[in-house]
């Protein structure tokens, strides 16, 4: 059975640094499980990296301090990413990593992405249409406004004014209509079983006054390093309205931007997010009883993560 490694915990506890460690102790390669450092651009704000890091950029991963992590980058913030396309995208990403004799090494704090390359999922799909494909794909973005409209009103209403333009959006949305509205049988559900992987699940944590202090340097360090510089660029981009602005961080820079708050409001909301987030994240990998915990405040943890990680690898 192949082997994966897992390092997993609330923000700021060093899981990328540790697992950068490991892949150099171990033969290993990274793979993010960030949701949202998929997102080209969004680099400072998710924490891709340390300031100090040495790095070069590649479509869909990075060579950080020497060791290739993959994840990174995949896709643009106008663009649509699933949990079901993180599972797809891991299996891929880690065969190649085990082809090569390396050891994968999946780190990250979204933990839906973590337990559904563990445990699975169930998605419900429908499977591309490729003849309607090519009858649509000769027609203008208003000829496939209106096939929709009459397809599936309530969904066009839904659309945000950049997907109706959008021939590949609309396509897809008409298609889907399409497959409903015939009940067809290429609707069906798509399951993405468990992975036979022998999974060791390494846990970071910390008492929560110590992580938010930490959460707290995080953040004053970001807006120092160009955290805001980041944000305007992004929206000079046209990725202002798009839904990974809206989310931790980034919506309340662009409001920042906006002239709805002062630097230091900025950073107290920051601030507040990341304590938010730190106890979320907590409150989610506690109920998975797989993990093994490291409690980064004891003295030796990292020595002590390396032997559980060979012992369990000379098994």
């Amino acid at each position: 059975m192949k082997k994966l490694i897992v390092v997993c915990g609330p923000t700021t506890t060093g899981k990328t640094d540790l697992a950068l460690q490991l892949a150099k102790k171990f033969g290993g390669e990274l793979i993010s499980a960030d949701s949202r450092q998929v997102y080209v651009g969004m680099d400072i704000g998710t924490g891709k990296f340390s300031f100090g890091d040495e790095f070069r950029k590649f479509h869909g991963c990075w060579l950080l301090n020497d060791v290739w992590i993959y994840g990174y980058d995949l896709v643009r913030p106008d663009e649509q990413f699933t949990v079901a396309g993180f599972v797809d995208f891991f299996g891929k990403t880690s065969t190649k990593i085990w082809q090569k004799g390396k050891l994968p090494i999946l780190v990250g704090g979204t933990g839906f992405y973590i337990k559904s390359v563990l445990d699975g999922i169930d998605a419900l799909g429908i499977r591309p249409d490729w003849q309607l494909r090519g009858e649509l794909e000769g027609l203008t973005p208003e000829q496939l406004q209106e096939k929709l409209r009459s397809l599936d009103l309530k969904k066009w209403e839904m659309m945000n004014k950049s997907d109706r333009k959008n021939s590949r959006r609309l396509i897809r949305a008409i298609e889907i209509a399409s497959s409903k509205r015939a009940k067809a049988k290429n609707e069906k559900t798509i399951s993405h079983k468990r992975l036979m992987i022998n999974a060791l699940i390494i846990g970071l944590r910390a008492p929560r006054n110590f992580l938010y202090k930490k959460t707290d340097l995080w953040v004053q360090e970001r807006l120092e390093k160009g955290l805001i510089k980041e944000v305007e660029g992004l929206i000079k981009k046209g990725y202002k309205d798009r839904m990974p602005m809206q989310g931790i961080i980034y919506k309340s820079v662009v409001s920042f931007i906006d002239g709805k708050s002062n630097i230091k409001e900025l950073e107290e909301k920051l601030k507040s997010q990341m304590h938010d987030y730190s106890r979320r994240q907590t409150t989610w990998f506690k109920k998975d009883k797989k993990i093994i915990w490291f409690d980064i405040t004891k003295k030796n943890w990292k020595q002590e993560v390396e032997e559980k990680v060979r012992t369990w690898l000379n098994k």
